[in-house]
């Protein structure tokens, strides 16, 4: 019979019943850790995915209150924007009259175009006919008999015909501008491609005419740049105005706006809205699609000052650019006058001997 003790604590044969709760306990106390152990690293992840959360939260907060600011920021330069516009339509255009401001209407007479060289023929007289006698329905008279009561002599008859008249001269027209004044004498400046002519001497319209103020003036081709299609037309026109240039401590910008103004030969001010498209050293870009006689004249800005010269070839942005180029005012001091960099601007320059 087996003992108690045998039965608890189990014999050589067998295991008491002492390991039962050991199994139990183990078991419970395993059980015990390892929930605590998942407790632990649960806890550990939710810390983790709260911080995450935090800082997400603080990035989003950042995040609108630059957006914010940014909206903010692109409101109120809207809003400039449309008060200087407001301003502009209220204010209007500059220049009420443009021959005020030295803005002349330009004619440009070219040359005569070449008679082509007649043809030479042969002047050989006709073979005699094949039938002797006279012609038939020839009038045949002997050139020592005095002409009849009534008949012209030939000779009367190839003096009396008056010559043809010459054929018109080609003109060209458009607009300039007056840049320096030297006494009586003014210099205005337009563009090379309305005063360039293949037949006139130098290559340049032997003939300008100048309107201002209703006076037609004759003038002549000074000095050009054929790159930049710009020339200098000199005349003795009294004493116009020459408009204040925009200091190049001032430049354009894209969207700023400015106005083509131009004279007509009928002496009315026209004055055409631009808004800057580009700008690079030389040129700038507009929106403007003038008529052709607003060429060579000057853009302007809403105080009035000149900023460059519409012209009509020059392309620095490419060959076919969407909107009117026009020469940065300063070029003209490069290439055809004497300027220093303190007469860039208010103070006006000096013309080139």
């Amino acid at each position: 019979m087996t003992s108690w003790r045998d039965r608890i604590f189990g014999s050589e044969s067998r295991l008491g019943w002492w390991v039962l709760p050991l199994f139990i306990g183990v078991g419970f106390v395993g059980a015990i850790l390892a929930g605590a152990l998942t407790v632990v690293y649960y806890s550990q992840q939710v810390a983790g995915l709260r911080t995450e959360i935090r800082d997400t939260a603080a990035r989003l907060d950042t995040a609108v209150e630059e957006v914010e600011e940014a909206r903010a920021d692109a409101v109120d330069e809207i809003t400039e924007q449309l008060d200087a516009v407001r301003d502009a339509l209220a204010r209007g255009a500059p220049i009420d009259d443009a021959a005020a401001v030295g803005i002349v209407s330009l004619r440009a007479i070219l040359a005569p175009i070449p008679a082509p060289e007649p043809t030479t023929q042969d002047q050989s007289s006709p073979p005699p006919p094949a039938d002797e006698g006279e012609a038939q329905g020839a009038v045949m008279q002997d050139p020592t008999e005095p002409p009849g009561e009534g008949e012209p002599s030939p000779t009367e008859t190839s003096t009396s015909e008056p010559p043809p008249p010459p054929p018109p001269r080609p003109v060209r027209t458009g607009t300039g501008f007056a840049v320096v004044r030297d006494g009586a004498t003014t210099f205005f400046v337009t563009t090379f491609s309305l005063v360039t002519d293949p037949n006139g001497p130098n290559g340049v319209a032997p003939d300008v005419e100048l309107t201002l103020d209703g006076r037609v003036i004759a003038g002549e081709v000074h000095s050009w740049d054929t790159t930049l299609d710009i020339a200098l037309i000199r005349a003795d026109a009294g004493q116009p105005t020459v408009s204040e240039w925009r200091p190049q401590a001032e430049p354009v910008a894209v969207g700023d706006r400015l106005f083509a103004v131009a004279l007509t030969d009928t002496g009315a001010t026209t004055e055409i809205a631009a808004t800057v498209a580009a700008v690079e050293p030389r040129a700038l870009l507009t929106d403007l699609l003038p008529p052709a006689f607003v060429l060579g004249g000057p853009l302007v800005d809403l105080d009035g000052r000149i900023v460059a010269i519409v012209t009509a070839t020059y392309q620095p942005f490419g060959e076919t650019p969407e909107g009117q180029t026009a020469v940065s005012i300063a070029v003209l001091c490069e290439q055809l006058l004497r300027c220093g960099p303190e007469q860039l601007g208010t103070e006006q320059p000096t013309e080139e001997g």
